[in-house]
Parts: structure tokens; sequence; C-alpha cells
């Protein structure tokens, strides 16, 4: 019942929440309400920027002041082209497209959309690259109360219309490392869903067994145990010794394999393909006889063990 619960919980936030950011490079330039410019990484608590009114095309007079300036490191960016410049922001981050005739994210622009320039109009979009980073990049993403629309400038410094994202919902902040994190709290239930999903994913995959071809071959010619206890699939097996030690170096090909030590004798461990844990040792537990035994590790309680009749 509490896995039930549970799993309806995450089902509920992951359909009811997402993430608020959008994702401004650290260089990239923002017009302020002073008519300077001034990077993104460089923004802060109390600036103003100047709105900008599609239908009258023109700025209001009234100049917004920014409420937060929250930042994420992420490793992917989009690089939009134009004739002849390029704009360039993250995957999420919202620009207007006068043929869709509404903002729309960034990494879904297509070639033949239309970005908006107040000063040059309709500026036809080429290409749309997603660009993967071996780096992470940290991205900048505005917040000015009841969402408002303002300027950034392209590599070839043309004004582009963008959207911040509206801050209509209480946000946390916290430091680490010096930084101003930031985050809505719809935002903070997506990242806890997020990392549930992924606890469950990885908890479900240790207690999966993936095929092994290598292990059906070992256990061709040996005969299945009958275990009254435990989570182990146990299979004797004749060849002594000699079947023991090529049987694990079927298994292991030579992969992480290191000899230790033990009161009991000198035991081998090493990995298969999957990297699971392989162990030979000419030991076993009392109750089992204490027969060597070659033991593949699937995962937390399961495992596949080889005795033999040395």
């Amino acid at each position: 019942m509490k896995i039930f619960k549970k799993i309806v919980l995450m089902f509920f936030v992951l359909t009811n929440f997402t993430s608020v950011f959008s994702g401004l490079l650290p260089e990239t330039m923002v017009f302020m309400g002073n008519g300077v410019y001034k990077k993104a990484k460089d923004l802060k608590f109390g600036d103003y920027v100047p709105i900008y009114n599609i239908p009258t095309r023109k700025f209001e007079r009234q100049k917004k002041k920014i409420e937060v300036v929250a930042s994420r490191k992420l490793k992917e960016i989009i690089l939009i082209k134009t004739e002849n410049d390029v704009l360039t922001v993250g995957p999420k981050q919202k620009l207007y497209n006068r043929l869709a005739k509404r903002f729309v994210a960034a990494e879904e622009f297509r070639a033949g959309d239309i970005l908006f320039s107040p000063e040059k109009g309709n500026i036809k979009v080429v290409s749309v690259l997603k660009k993967r980073l071996q780096n992470q990049v940290k991205l900048y993403e505005v917040a000015i109360k009841d969402g408002h629309l303002f300027l950034i400038l392209t590599e070839g410094r043309t004004h582009i219309l963008v959207h911040n994202f509206a801050l209509s919902i209480p946000v946390l902040t916290w430091t680490f490392g010096g930084d101003l994190a930031i985050i809505s709290l719809k935002a903070l239930c997506a990242i806890i869903a997020g990392a549930f999903v992924k606890h469950c994913a990885e908890k479900l995959e240790e207690n999966i067994r993936k095929p092994n071809s290598d292990l059906d071959d070992v256990l061709r010619g040996s005969d299945s145990v009958k275990k009254p206890n435990g989570s182990s699939d146990v299979y004797k097996k004749p060849g002594g010794k000699e079947q023991r030690g090529k049987d694990f170096e079927k298994l292991t090909e030579g992969r992480d394999v290191r000899t230790i030590k033990t009161d009991k004798g000198t035991i081998q461990v090493g990995t298969d393909r999957h990297g699971a844990n392989v162990i030979n040792r000419p030991y076993s537990g009392e109750r089992s006889g204490n027969e060597p035994t070659v033991e593949v590790q699937h995962g937390k309680n399961d495992s596949t063990k080889v005795r033999y009749d040395d």
C-alpha cells in the first residue's frame, strides 16, 4: 500500500510541476533600463529592464525590476542561425516566433521560423543546432513579477525579444559554493520527483538480471540444486579445479581480476561484461558443504553459484 501511494504521488508531481529554468548564457548581453547593456552573469536583484510591448511595438514607460536571478548548470545549448547572425541560448529559453505568433522554447524552433527584432522586424531562421557540451555551462534565468518581455543581443548585436519566467509562485533561496541558488517550489517538486524516479530505476536495475551468454555457457553441463532458503541459484558441475578456473576466465575475460588471500584460502575476484562481481574461491559455507565455488553477484541478495568437485 505504501508503494502504491508513492507511485500515485510521483505521478501527480510529474504531471503537475515543471522546471522554471530557461537559460541565458553568462556572456549574453541584456538591454537595461538605463540604456546600457549588462552580461547575464552580472544581473542581480533590483536591476531594472525596459519592457517591450508587442501590440504597440514600443517600450513601456515604466521599467520593471528584476525580482530573481537564478542559475543552473547544463551541458546543452541551442544555436539558432539566421542569414547573418547567430543566437545562442539554453534549450528552454522562450523566444518570440512571429510565424507561430507566440513565445516558443528555443529547442522547438525550426528552419523557416521567424524571430522578432524591434529594430529589424522579422528575422528568418536558417538552421537550429542542438549542441552537446563536454563541460557544463551555467545558464541564467531572469524573473520579473507578472511576466514580461525584454531584449537580449545576438552575436551580431541584433536585439531579440525573449520572455522571462513569471514570478507568481513562492521561491526558495540558499547559498552553496559562494553562489546564490534560487528555485521555485514547482521546480523543487520536479527535482524531488526526478530524483525519486531515478532512485526507483536504479533499484529496479539492481534487481533485474541482464542476459549473459557467458554464464549460459558456463552453466551447460551443470545440474541445478534446489535450495530451501536464500535467493541464490545454485548449480553442481564436474571438472574440478581446472574447470573452475576455466569458467572464471570465461566469465571475467581478465576484467579487473585480482587475487586476495583469506584465512580459508586464496580467492580471485573480477567482473563480468555487465560489471557484476565474479568470485572464484576454493571453499563455500559449512552449510553448503564447503565446496569450491564460482559465484556471480547480479545484485543485492541475488547471485548464481556453481559448486565444483575439486
